[in-house]
Formats: structure tokens, sequence, C-alpha cells
């Protein structure tokens, strides 16, 4: 029986390796050709950053959610991944978790908006592991293990469906072109489209696709943004224009 379980890693990079994003796309084309289990989209979540937390460069974690008939497997996997491809100088933390299995979902949630707030600690982290053994799996793999924090949280935040932006970006087939919304959506990467304020755009909706967007992650769905123009069509939003609100 399949099931759906959410995959997070932090601090896996340093400043001349790749990226934690790029650890986790290879990770998730790795465990699609063991025949484990497919991975989604990719969410990256801004943690705070602060002079007591210790990052790379941005303090944010990556996650995605796996469709899976072996969660063990697949944790036992990406167990052997990481500690495979630890980089020197990187603390890497793994976190799984079963949605479904939660005793206290309110408690990941809320877990991962305080990590955008304040500074926890890896006993923060291990504590709400412990009260949640069935639906929660945390592990280091590397360093001081400290992504067992950013991991973690960037769980509980894929979990709120309203946090962070999408890995990679969409890309006009020319500069300028025109679309609609259902068309843009047609394409893949994107669920639909919506106003600076998070409202959602018909999908006859004319667009003006003038530089790679990045689609942001709010009630689950993948969102472009886009602005009125005075000729009445919508730009979208590269990544440097979207609103304050989807960015932190």
């Amino acid at each position: 029986m399949e099931e759906k379980l959410l995959l997070c890693i932090d601090d896996t990079d340093t400043l001349d390796s790749p990226g934690t994003g790029e650890v986790l796309d290879t990770l998730l084309a790795a465990l699609a050709e063991e025949g484990l289990g497919q991975g989604s989209f990719i969410t990256r979540h801004q943690l705070l950053v602060h002079p007591d937390i210790p990052y790379t460069s941005h303090n944010s974690s990556m996650c995605t959610q796996v469709c899976t008939g072996d969660g063990v497997g697949v944790i036992a996997f990406a167990r052997a991944f990481l500690e495979r491809t630890w980089v020197p100088g990187s603390d890497p933390g793994l976190c799984a978790v079963f949605p479904e299995r939660l005793a206290d979902p309110a408690g990941l949630l809320a877990f991962g908006q305080a990590a955008k707030e304040r500074v926890l600690t890896k006993d923060d982290a291990r504590a709400l592991a412990e009260r949640e053994p069935e639906g929660i799996f945390l592990s280091e793999h590397g360093g001081t293990g400290q992504g067992i924090i950013g991991a973690l949280a960037g769980c509980g935040l894929r979990l709120s469906g309203t946090d962070g932006r999408c890995r990679g970006k969409l890309y006009p087939s020319a500069v300028g072109e025109s679309l609609t919304a259902a068309e843009l959506i047609a394409r893949g990467g994107v669920d639909c489209v919506a106003d600076p304020e998070g409202k959602v755009l018909p999908g006859d909706t004319p667009l003006v696709f003038a530089r790679p967007c990045k689609a942001v992650f709010r009630r689950g769905l993948r969102l472009a943004v886009a602005k009125p123009r005075p000729d009445g069509a919508w730009e979208l939003l590269a990544k440097q224009d979207l609103p304050e609100v989807f960015l932190v």
C-alpha cells in the first residue's frame, strides 16, 4: 500500500560543493531508479538568519514529498546516500515525516514556524521527534548534525502548505511571450497563477511572459505570481519582483 512521506535535508553543503537543492534532486533520482519511490517538486524554506545559527549561505532547507510503498526502504536509502555523499565541513540532517501517522500535526507545524522566528536546538528537534515515534524520523550524517533542526522545520513548513518557493524556474519560449494562465499551467511546474495578494486568476487570463519566473508554495499549490499591466494583460513576476510576503 502506497503512502506519502515528506523528506527534507539541510546543511548538506559547503560554499564549494553542490547546493542542498541539487543534493535532494540527485537523491530523488536515485530513489526512482531503485524503484523505491517517486518524488514530487522541491520546496525551499527560509529559516531564521542569526549569528548563533551556522549556515552556508541563506539558512534554508529543502523538502519534497515521496510516494512509496516502502517508507522504511526510502529512509534507509536516504541515510546511506547522505553518508556516502557527506562533504567535510557540512553538518547534514535528514528528516522523514509520515503525515498520516502524526499524533499531533500542530506540534510539527509550530516547530516549522518557530524556526523562522527564534533559535532552536538539536534537543528541541529530538524532543519533538521522540513525541512522534510513528510519524517522525530524524538522523544526523556528519559534522555537528545541526541540519536535523532545519530538516525537521522544513517538513513542518511543507506540511503547512503555505511557505517557501519551488526549486527551479519557469522559462518563456521567447522573450515577451503571450499566453493564458491555463496554457502556462498545462506546461507543468505550476498549478495556478495568482495576483500579488495571492488571489487565483482565471484560466483565460492573458499573460505576458518576459523573464524567467519563480513559483511559490501556497495553500498546497505551486503559484506563479503576476501583476496587472496597463494594456489589460498580466505580467509574470521574476523572483526579484515578488512581493515581500512571498520571500519570507
